[in-house]
């Protein structure tokens, strides 16, 4: 089976089911750095540079962003000792993985995941903060800090809050920002000084986590009836529009996929089919599990934390909030 993963370390179950390094307590970030195996960092070469899976590159491209492994590590054993990631602009600014892990140390978080995907070009931290919390009796959610770093000469820095639910490991992004955007920022001269900027919104996190608690206490306490749920489903996956001279498109897909949330809903993981907070759930787990056609569990984590599983888990947030506060 191909793997999306390219190396990581964790404490306790993952997505994965064992993939990785396993570690028996939480780590600093320079432990962390070194336990997932991203203790390597990237360079910008000339255009010129060969290496492996380089790609010829159009006219007014300016620089490669190569992964360099020192002989010894695990990276080098497996990949050499360079690597071919992606075409940048000059003005690209590269954010080192050591400096996303230093600024974990800064703030005193610990690390209970980390790791790379597609051969490194994304790398992320997963911290646990503020203890846990439960909607309903027995339902246990736990909430993180996440940050994100890419090397494809497009992914910015991301922070975010992200809340797992411990019965079934669906996790949720949550955003740090009143307006629900993502905190993030691109590759630019400025990117290490906007770092402290990061630093400063942790102050919000105890509110976010809140925010969270209290939205997922009530919709645990609403009770979604069988025209709601019809509802909520349709907004969440809505038929595709007409085609441009007005024939309607197949609505098999939005179909199948509606017809499994509502089985999720019913008999997911801690799924009652009775609340709207059950309707959440049956999104999350869908996202995390089933969304992406692939065997492959860190590419469906992939998509739920970054991707379009993420955009989905939103609408789904959204429309409750609508249909319910």
């Amino acid at each position: 089976m191909s793997h999306n993963l390219d190396s990581m370390m964790f404490v306790g179950d993952t997505p994965w089911h064992g993939l990785g390094n396993e570690l028996d307590r939480l780590v600093d970030g320079k432990t962390a750095m070194r336990e997932s195996g991203c203790n390597w960092r990237v360079e910008k070469l000339p255009l010129q540079f060969v290496g492996n899976d380089f790609q010829p590159v159009q006219a007014g491209n300016g620089m490669a962003l190569v992964r360099i492994n020192e002989p010894g590590t695990e990276g080098y054993k497996k990949y050499g000792p360079q690597v071919w990631f992606a075409n940048a602009t000059d003005k690209y600014t590269i954010v080192q993985n050591e400096d996303a892990f230093n600024w974990i140390d800064r703030y005193n978080l610990k690390v209970e995941t980390a790791g790379s995907l597609l051969g490194g070009r994304k790398v992320w931290i997963l911290c646990p903060i503020n203890g846990e919390f439960s909607p309903a009796v027995g339902d246990t959610h736990k909430p993180y800090l996440l940050v994100s770093n890419g090397h494809d000469g497009k992914g910015a820095l991301v922070v975010k809050l992200v809340v797992t639910r411990v019965v079934c490991s669906n996790t949720l992004s949550w955003s740090l920002l009143e307006d629900g955007k993502e905190l993030r920022v691109s590759h630019r001269r400025n990117v290490l000084e906007r770092m402290n900027e990061f630093g400063e919104l942790l102050g919000l996190v105890d509110r976010k986590v809140s925010d969270y608690a209290t939205l997922s206490t009530m919709l645990a306490g609403k009770r979604m009836t069988k025209g709601a749920w019809e509802e909520f489903a349709l907004r969440v996956v809505p038929d595709p529009l007409p085609n441009a001279d007005g024939t309607p498109k197949s609505t098999t897909k939005a179909e199948n996929k509606r017809e499994k949330l509502l089985h999720l809903f019913e008999n997911g993981r801690g799924n009652q089919g009775s609340s709207a907070f059950d309707a959440l759930n049956a999104v999350t787990e869908f996202t995390n599990y089933f969304n992406v056609p692939s065997q492959d569990q860190s590419k469906r984590l992939d998509s739920a934390w970054f991707g379009r599983g993420s955009d989905m888990n939103q609408q789904a947030v959204r429309v409750l909030t609508q249909m319910y506060a």
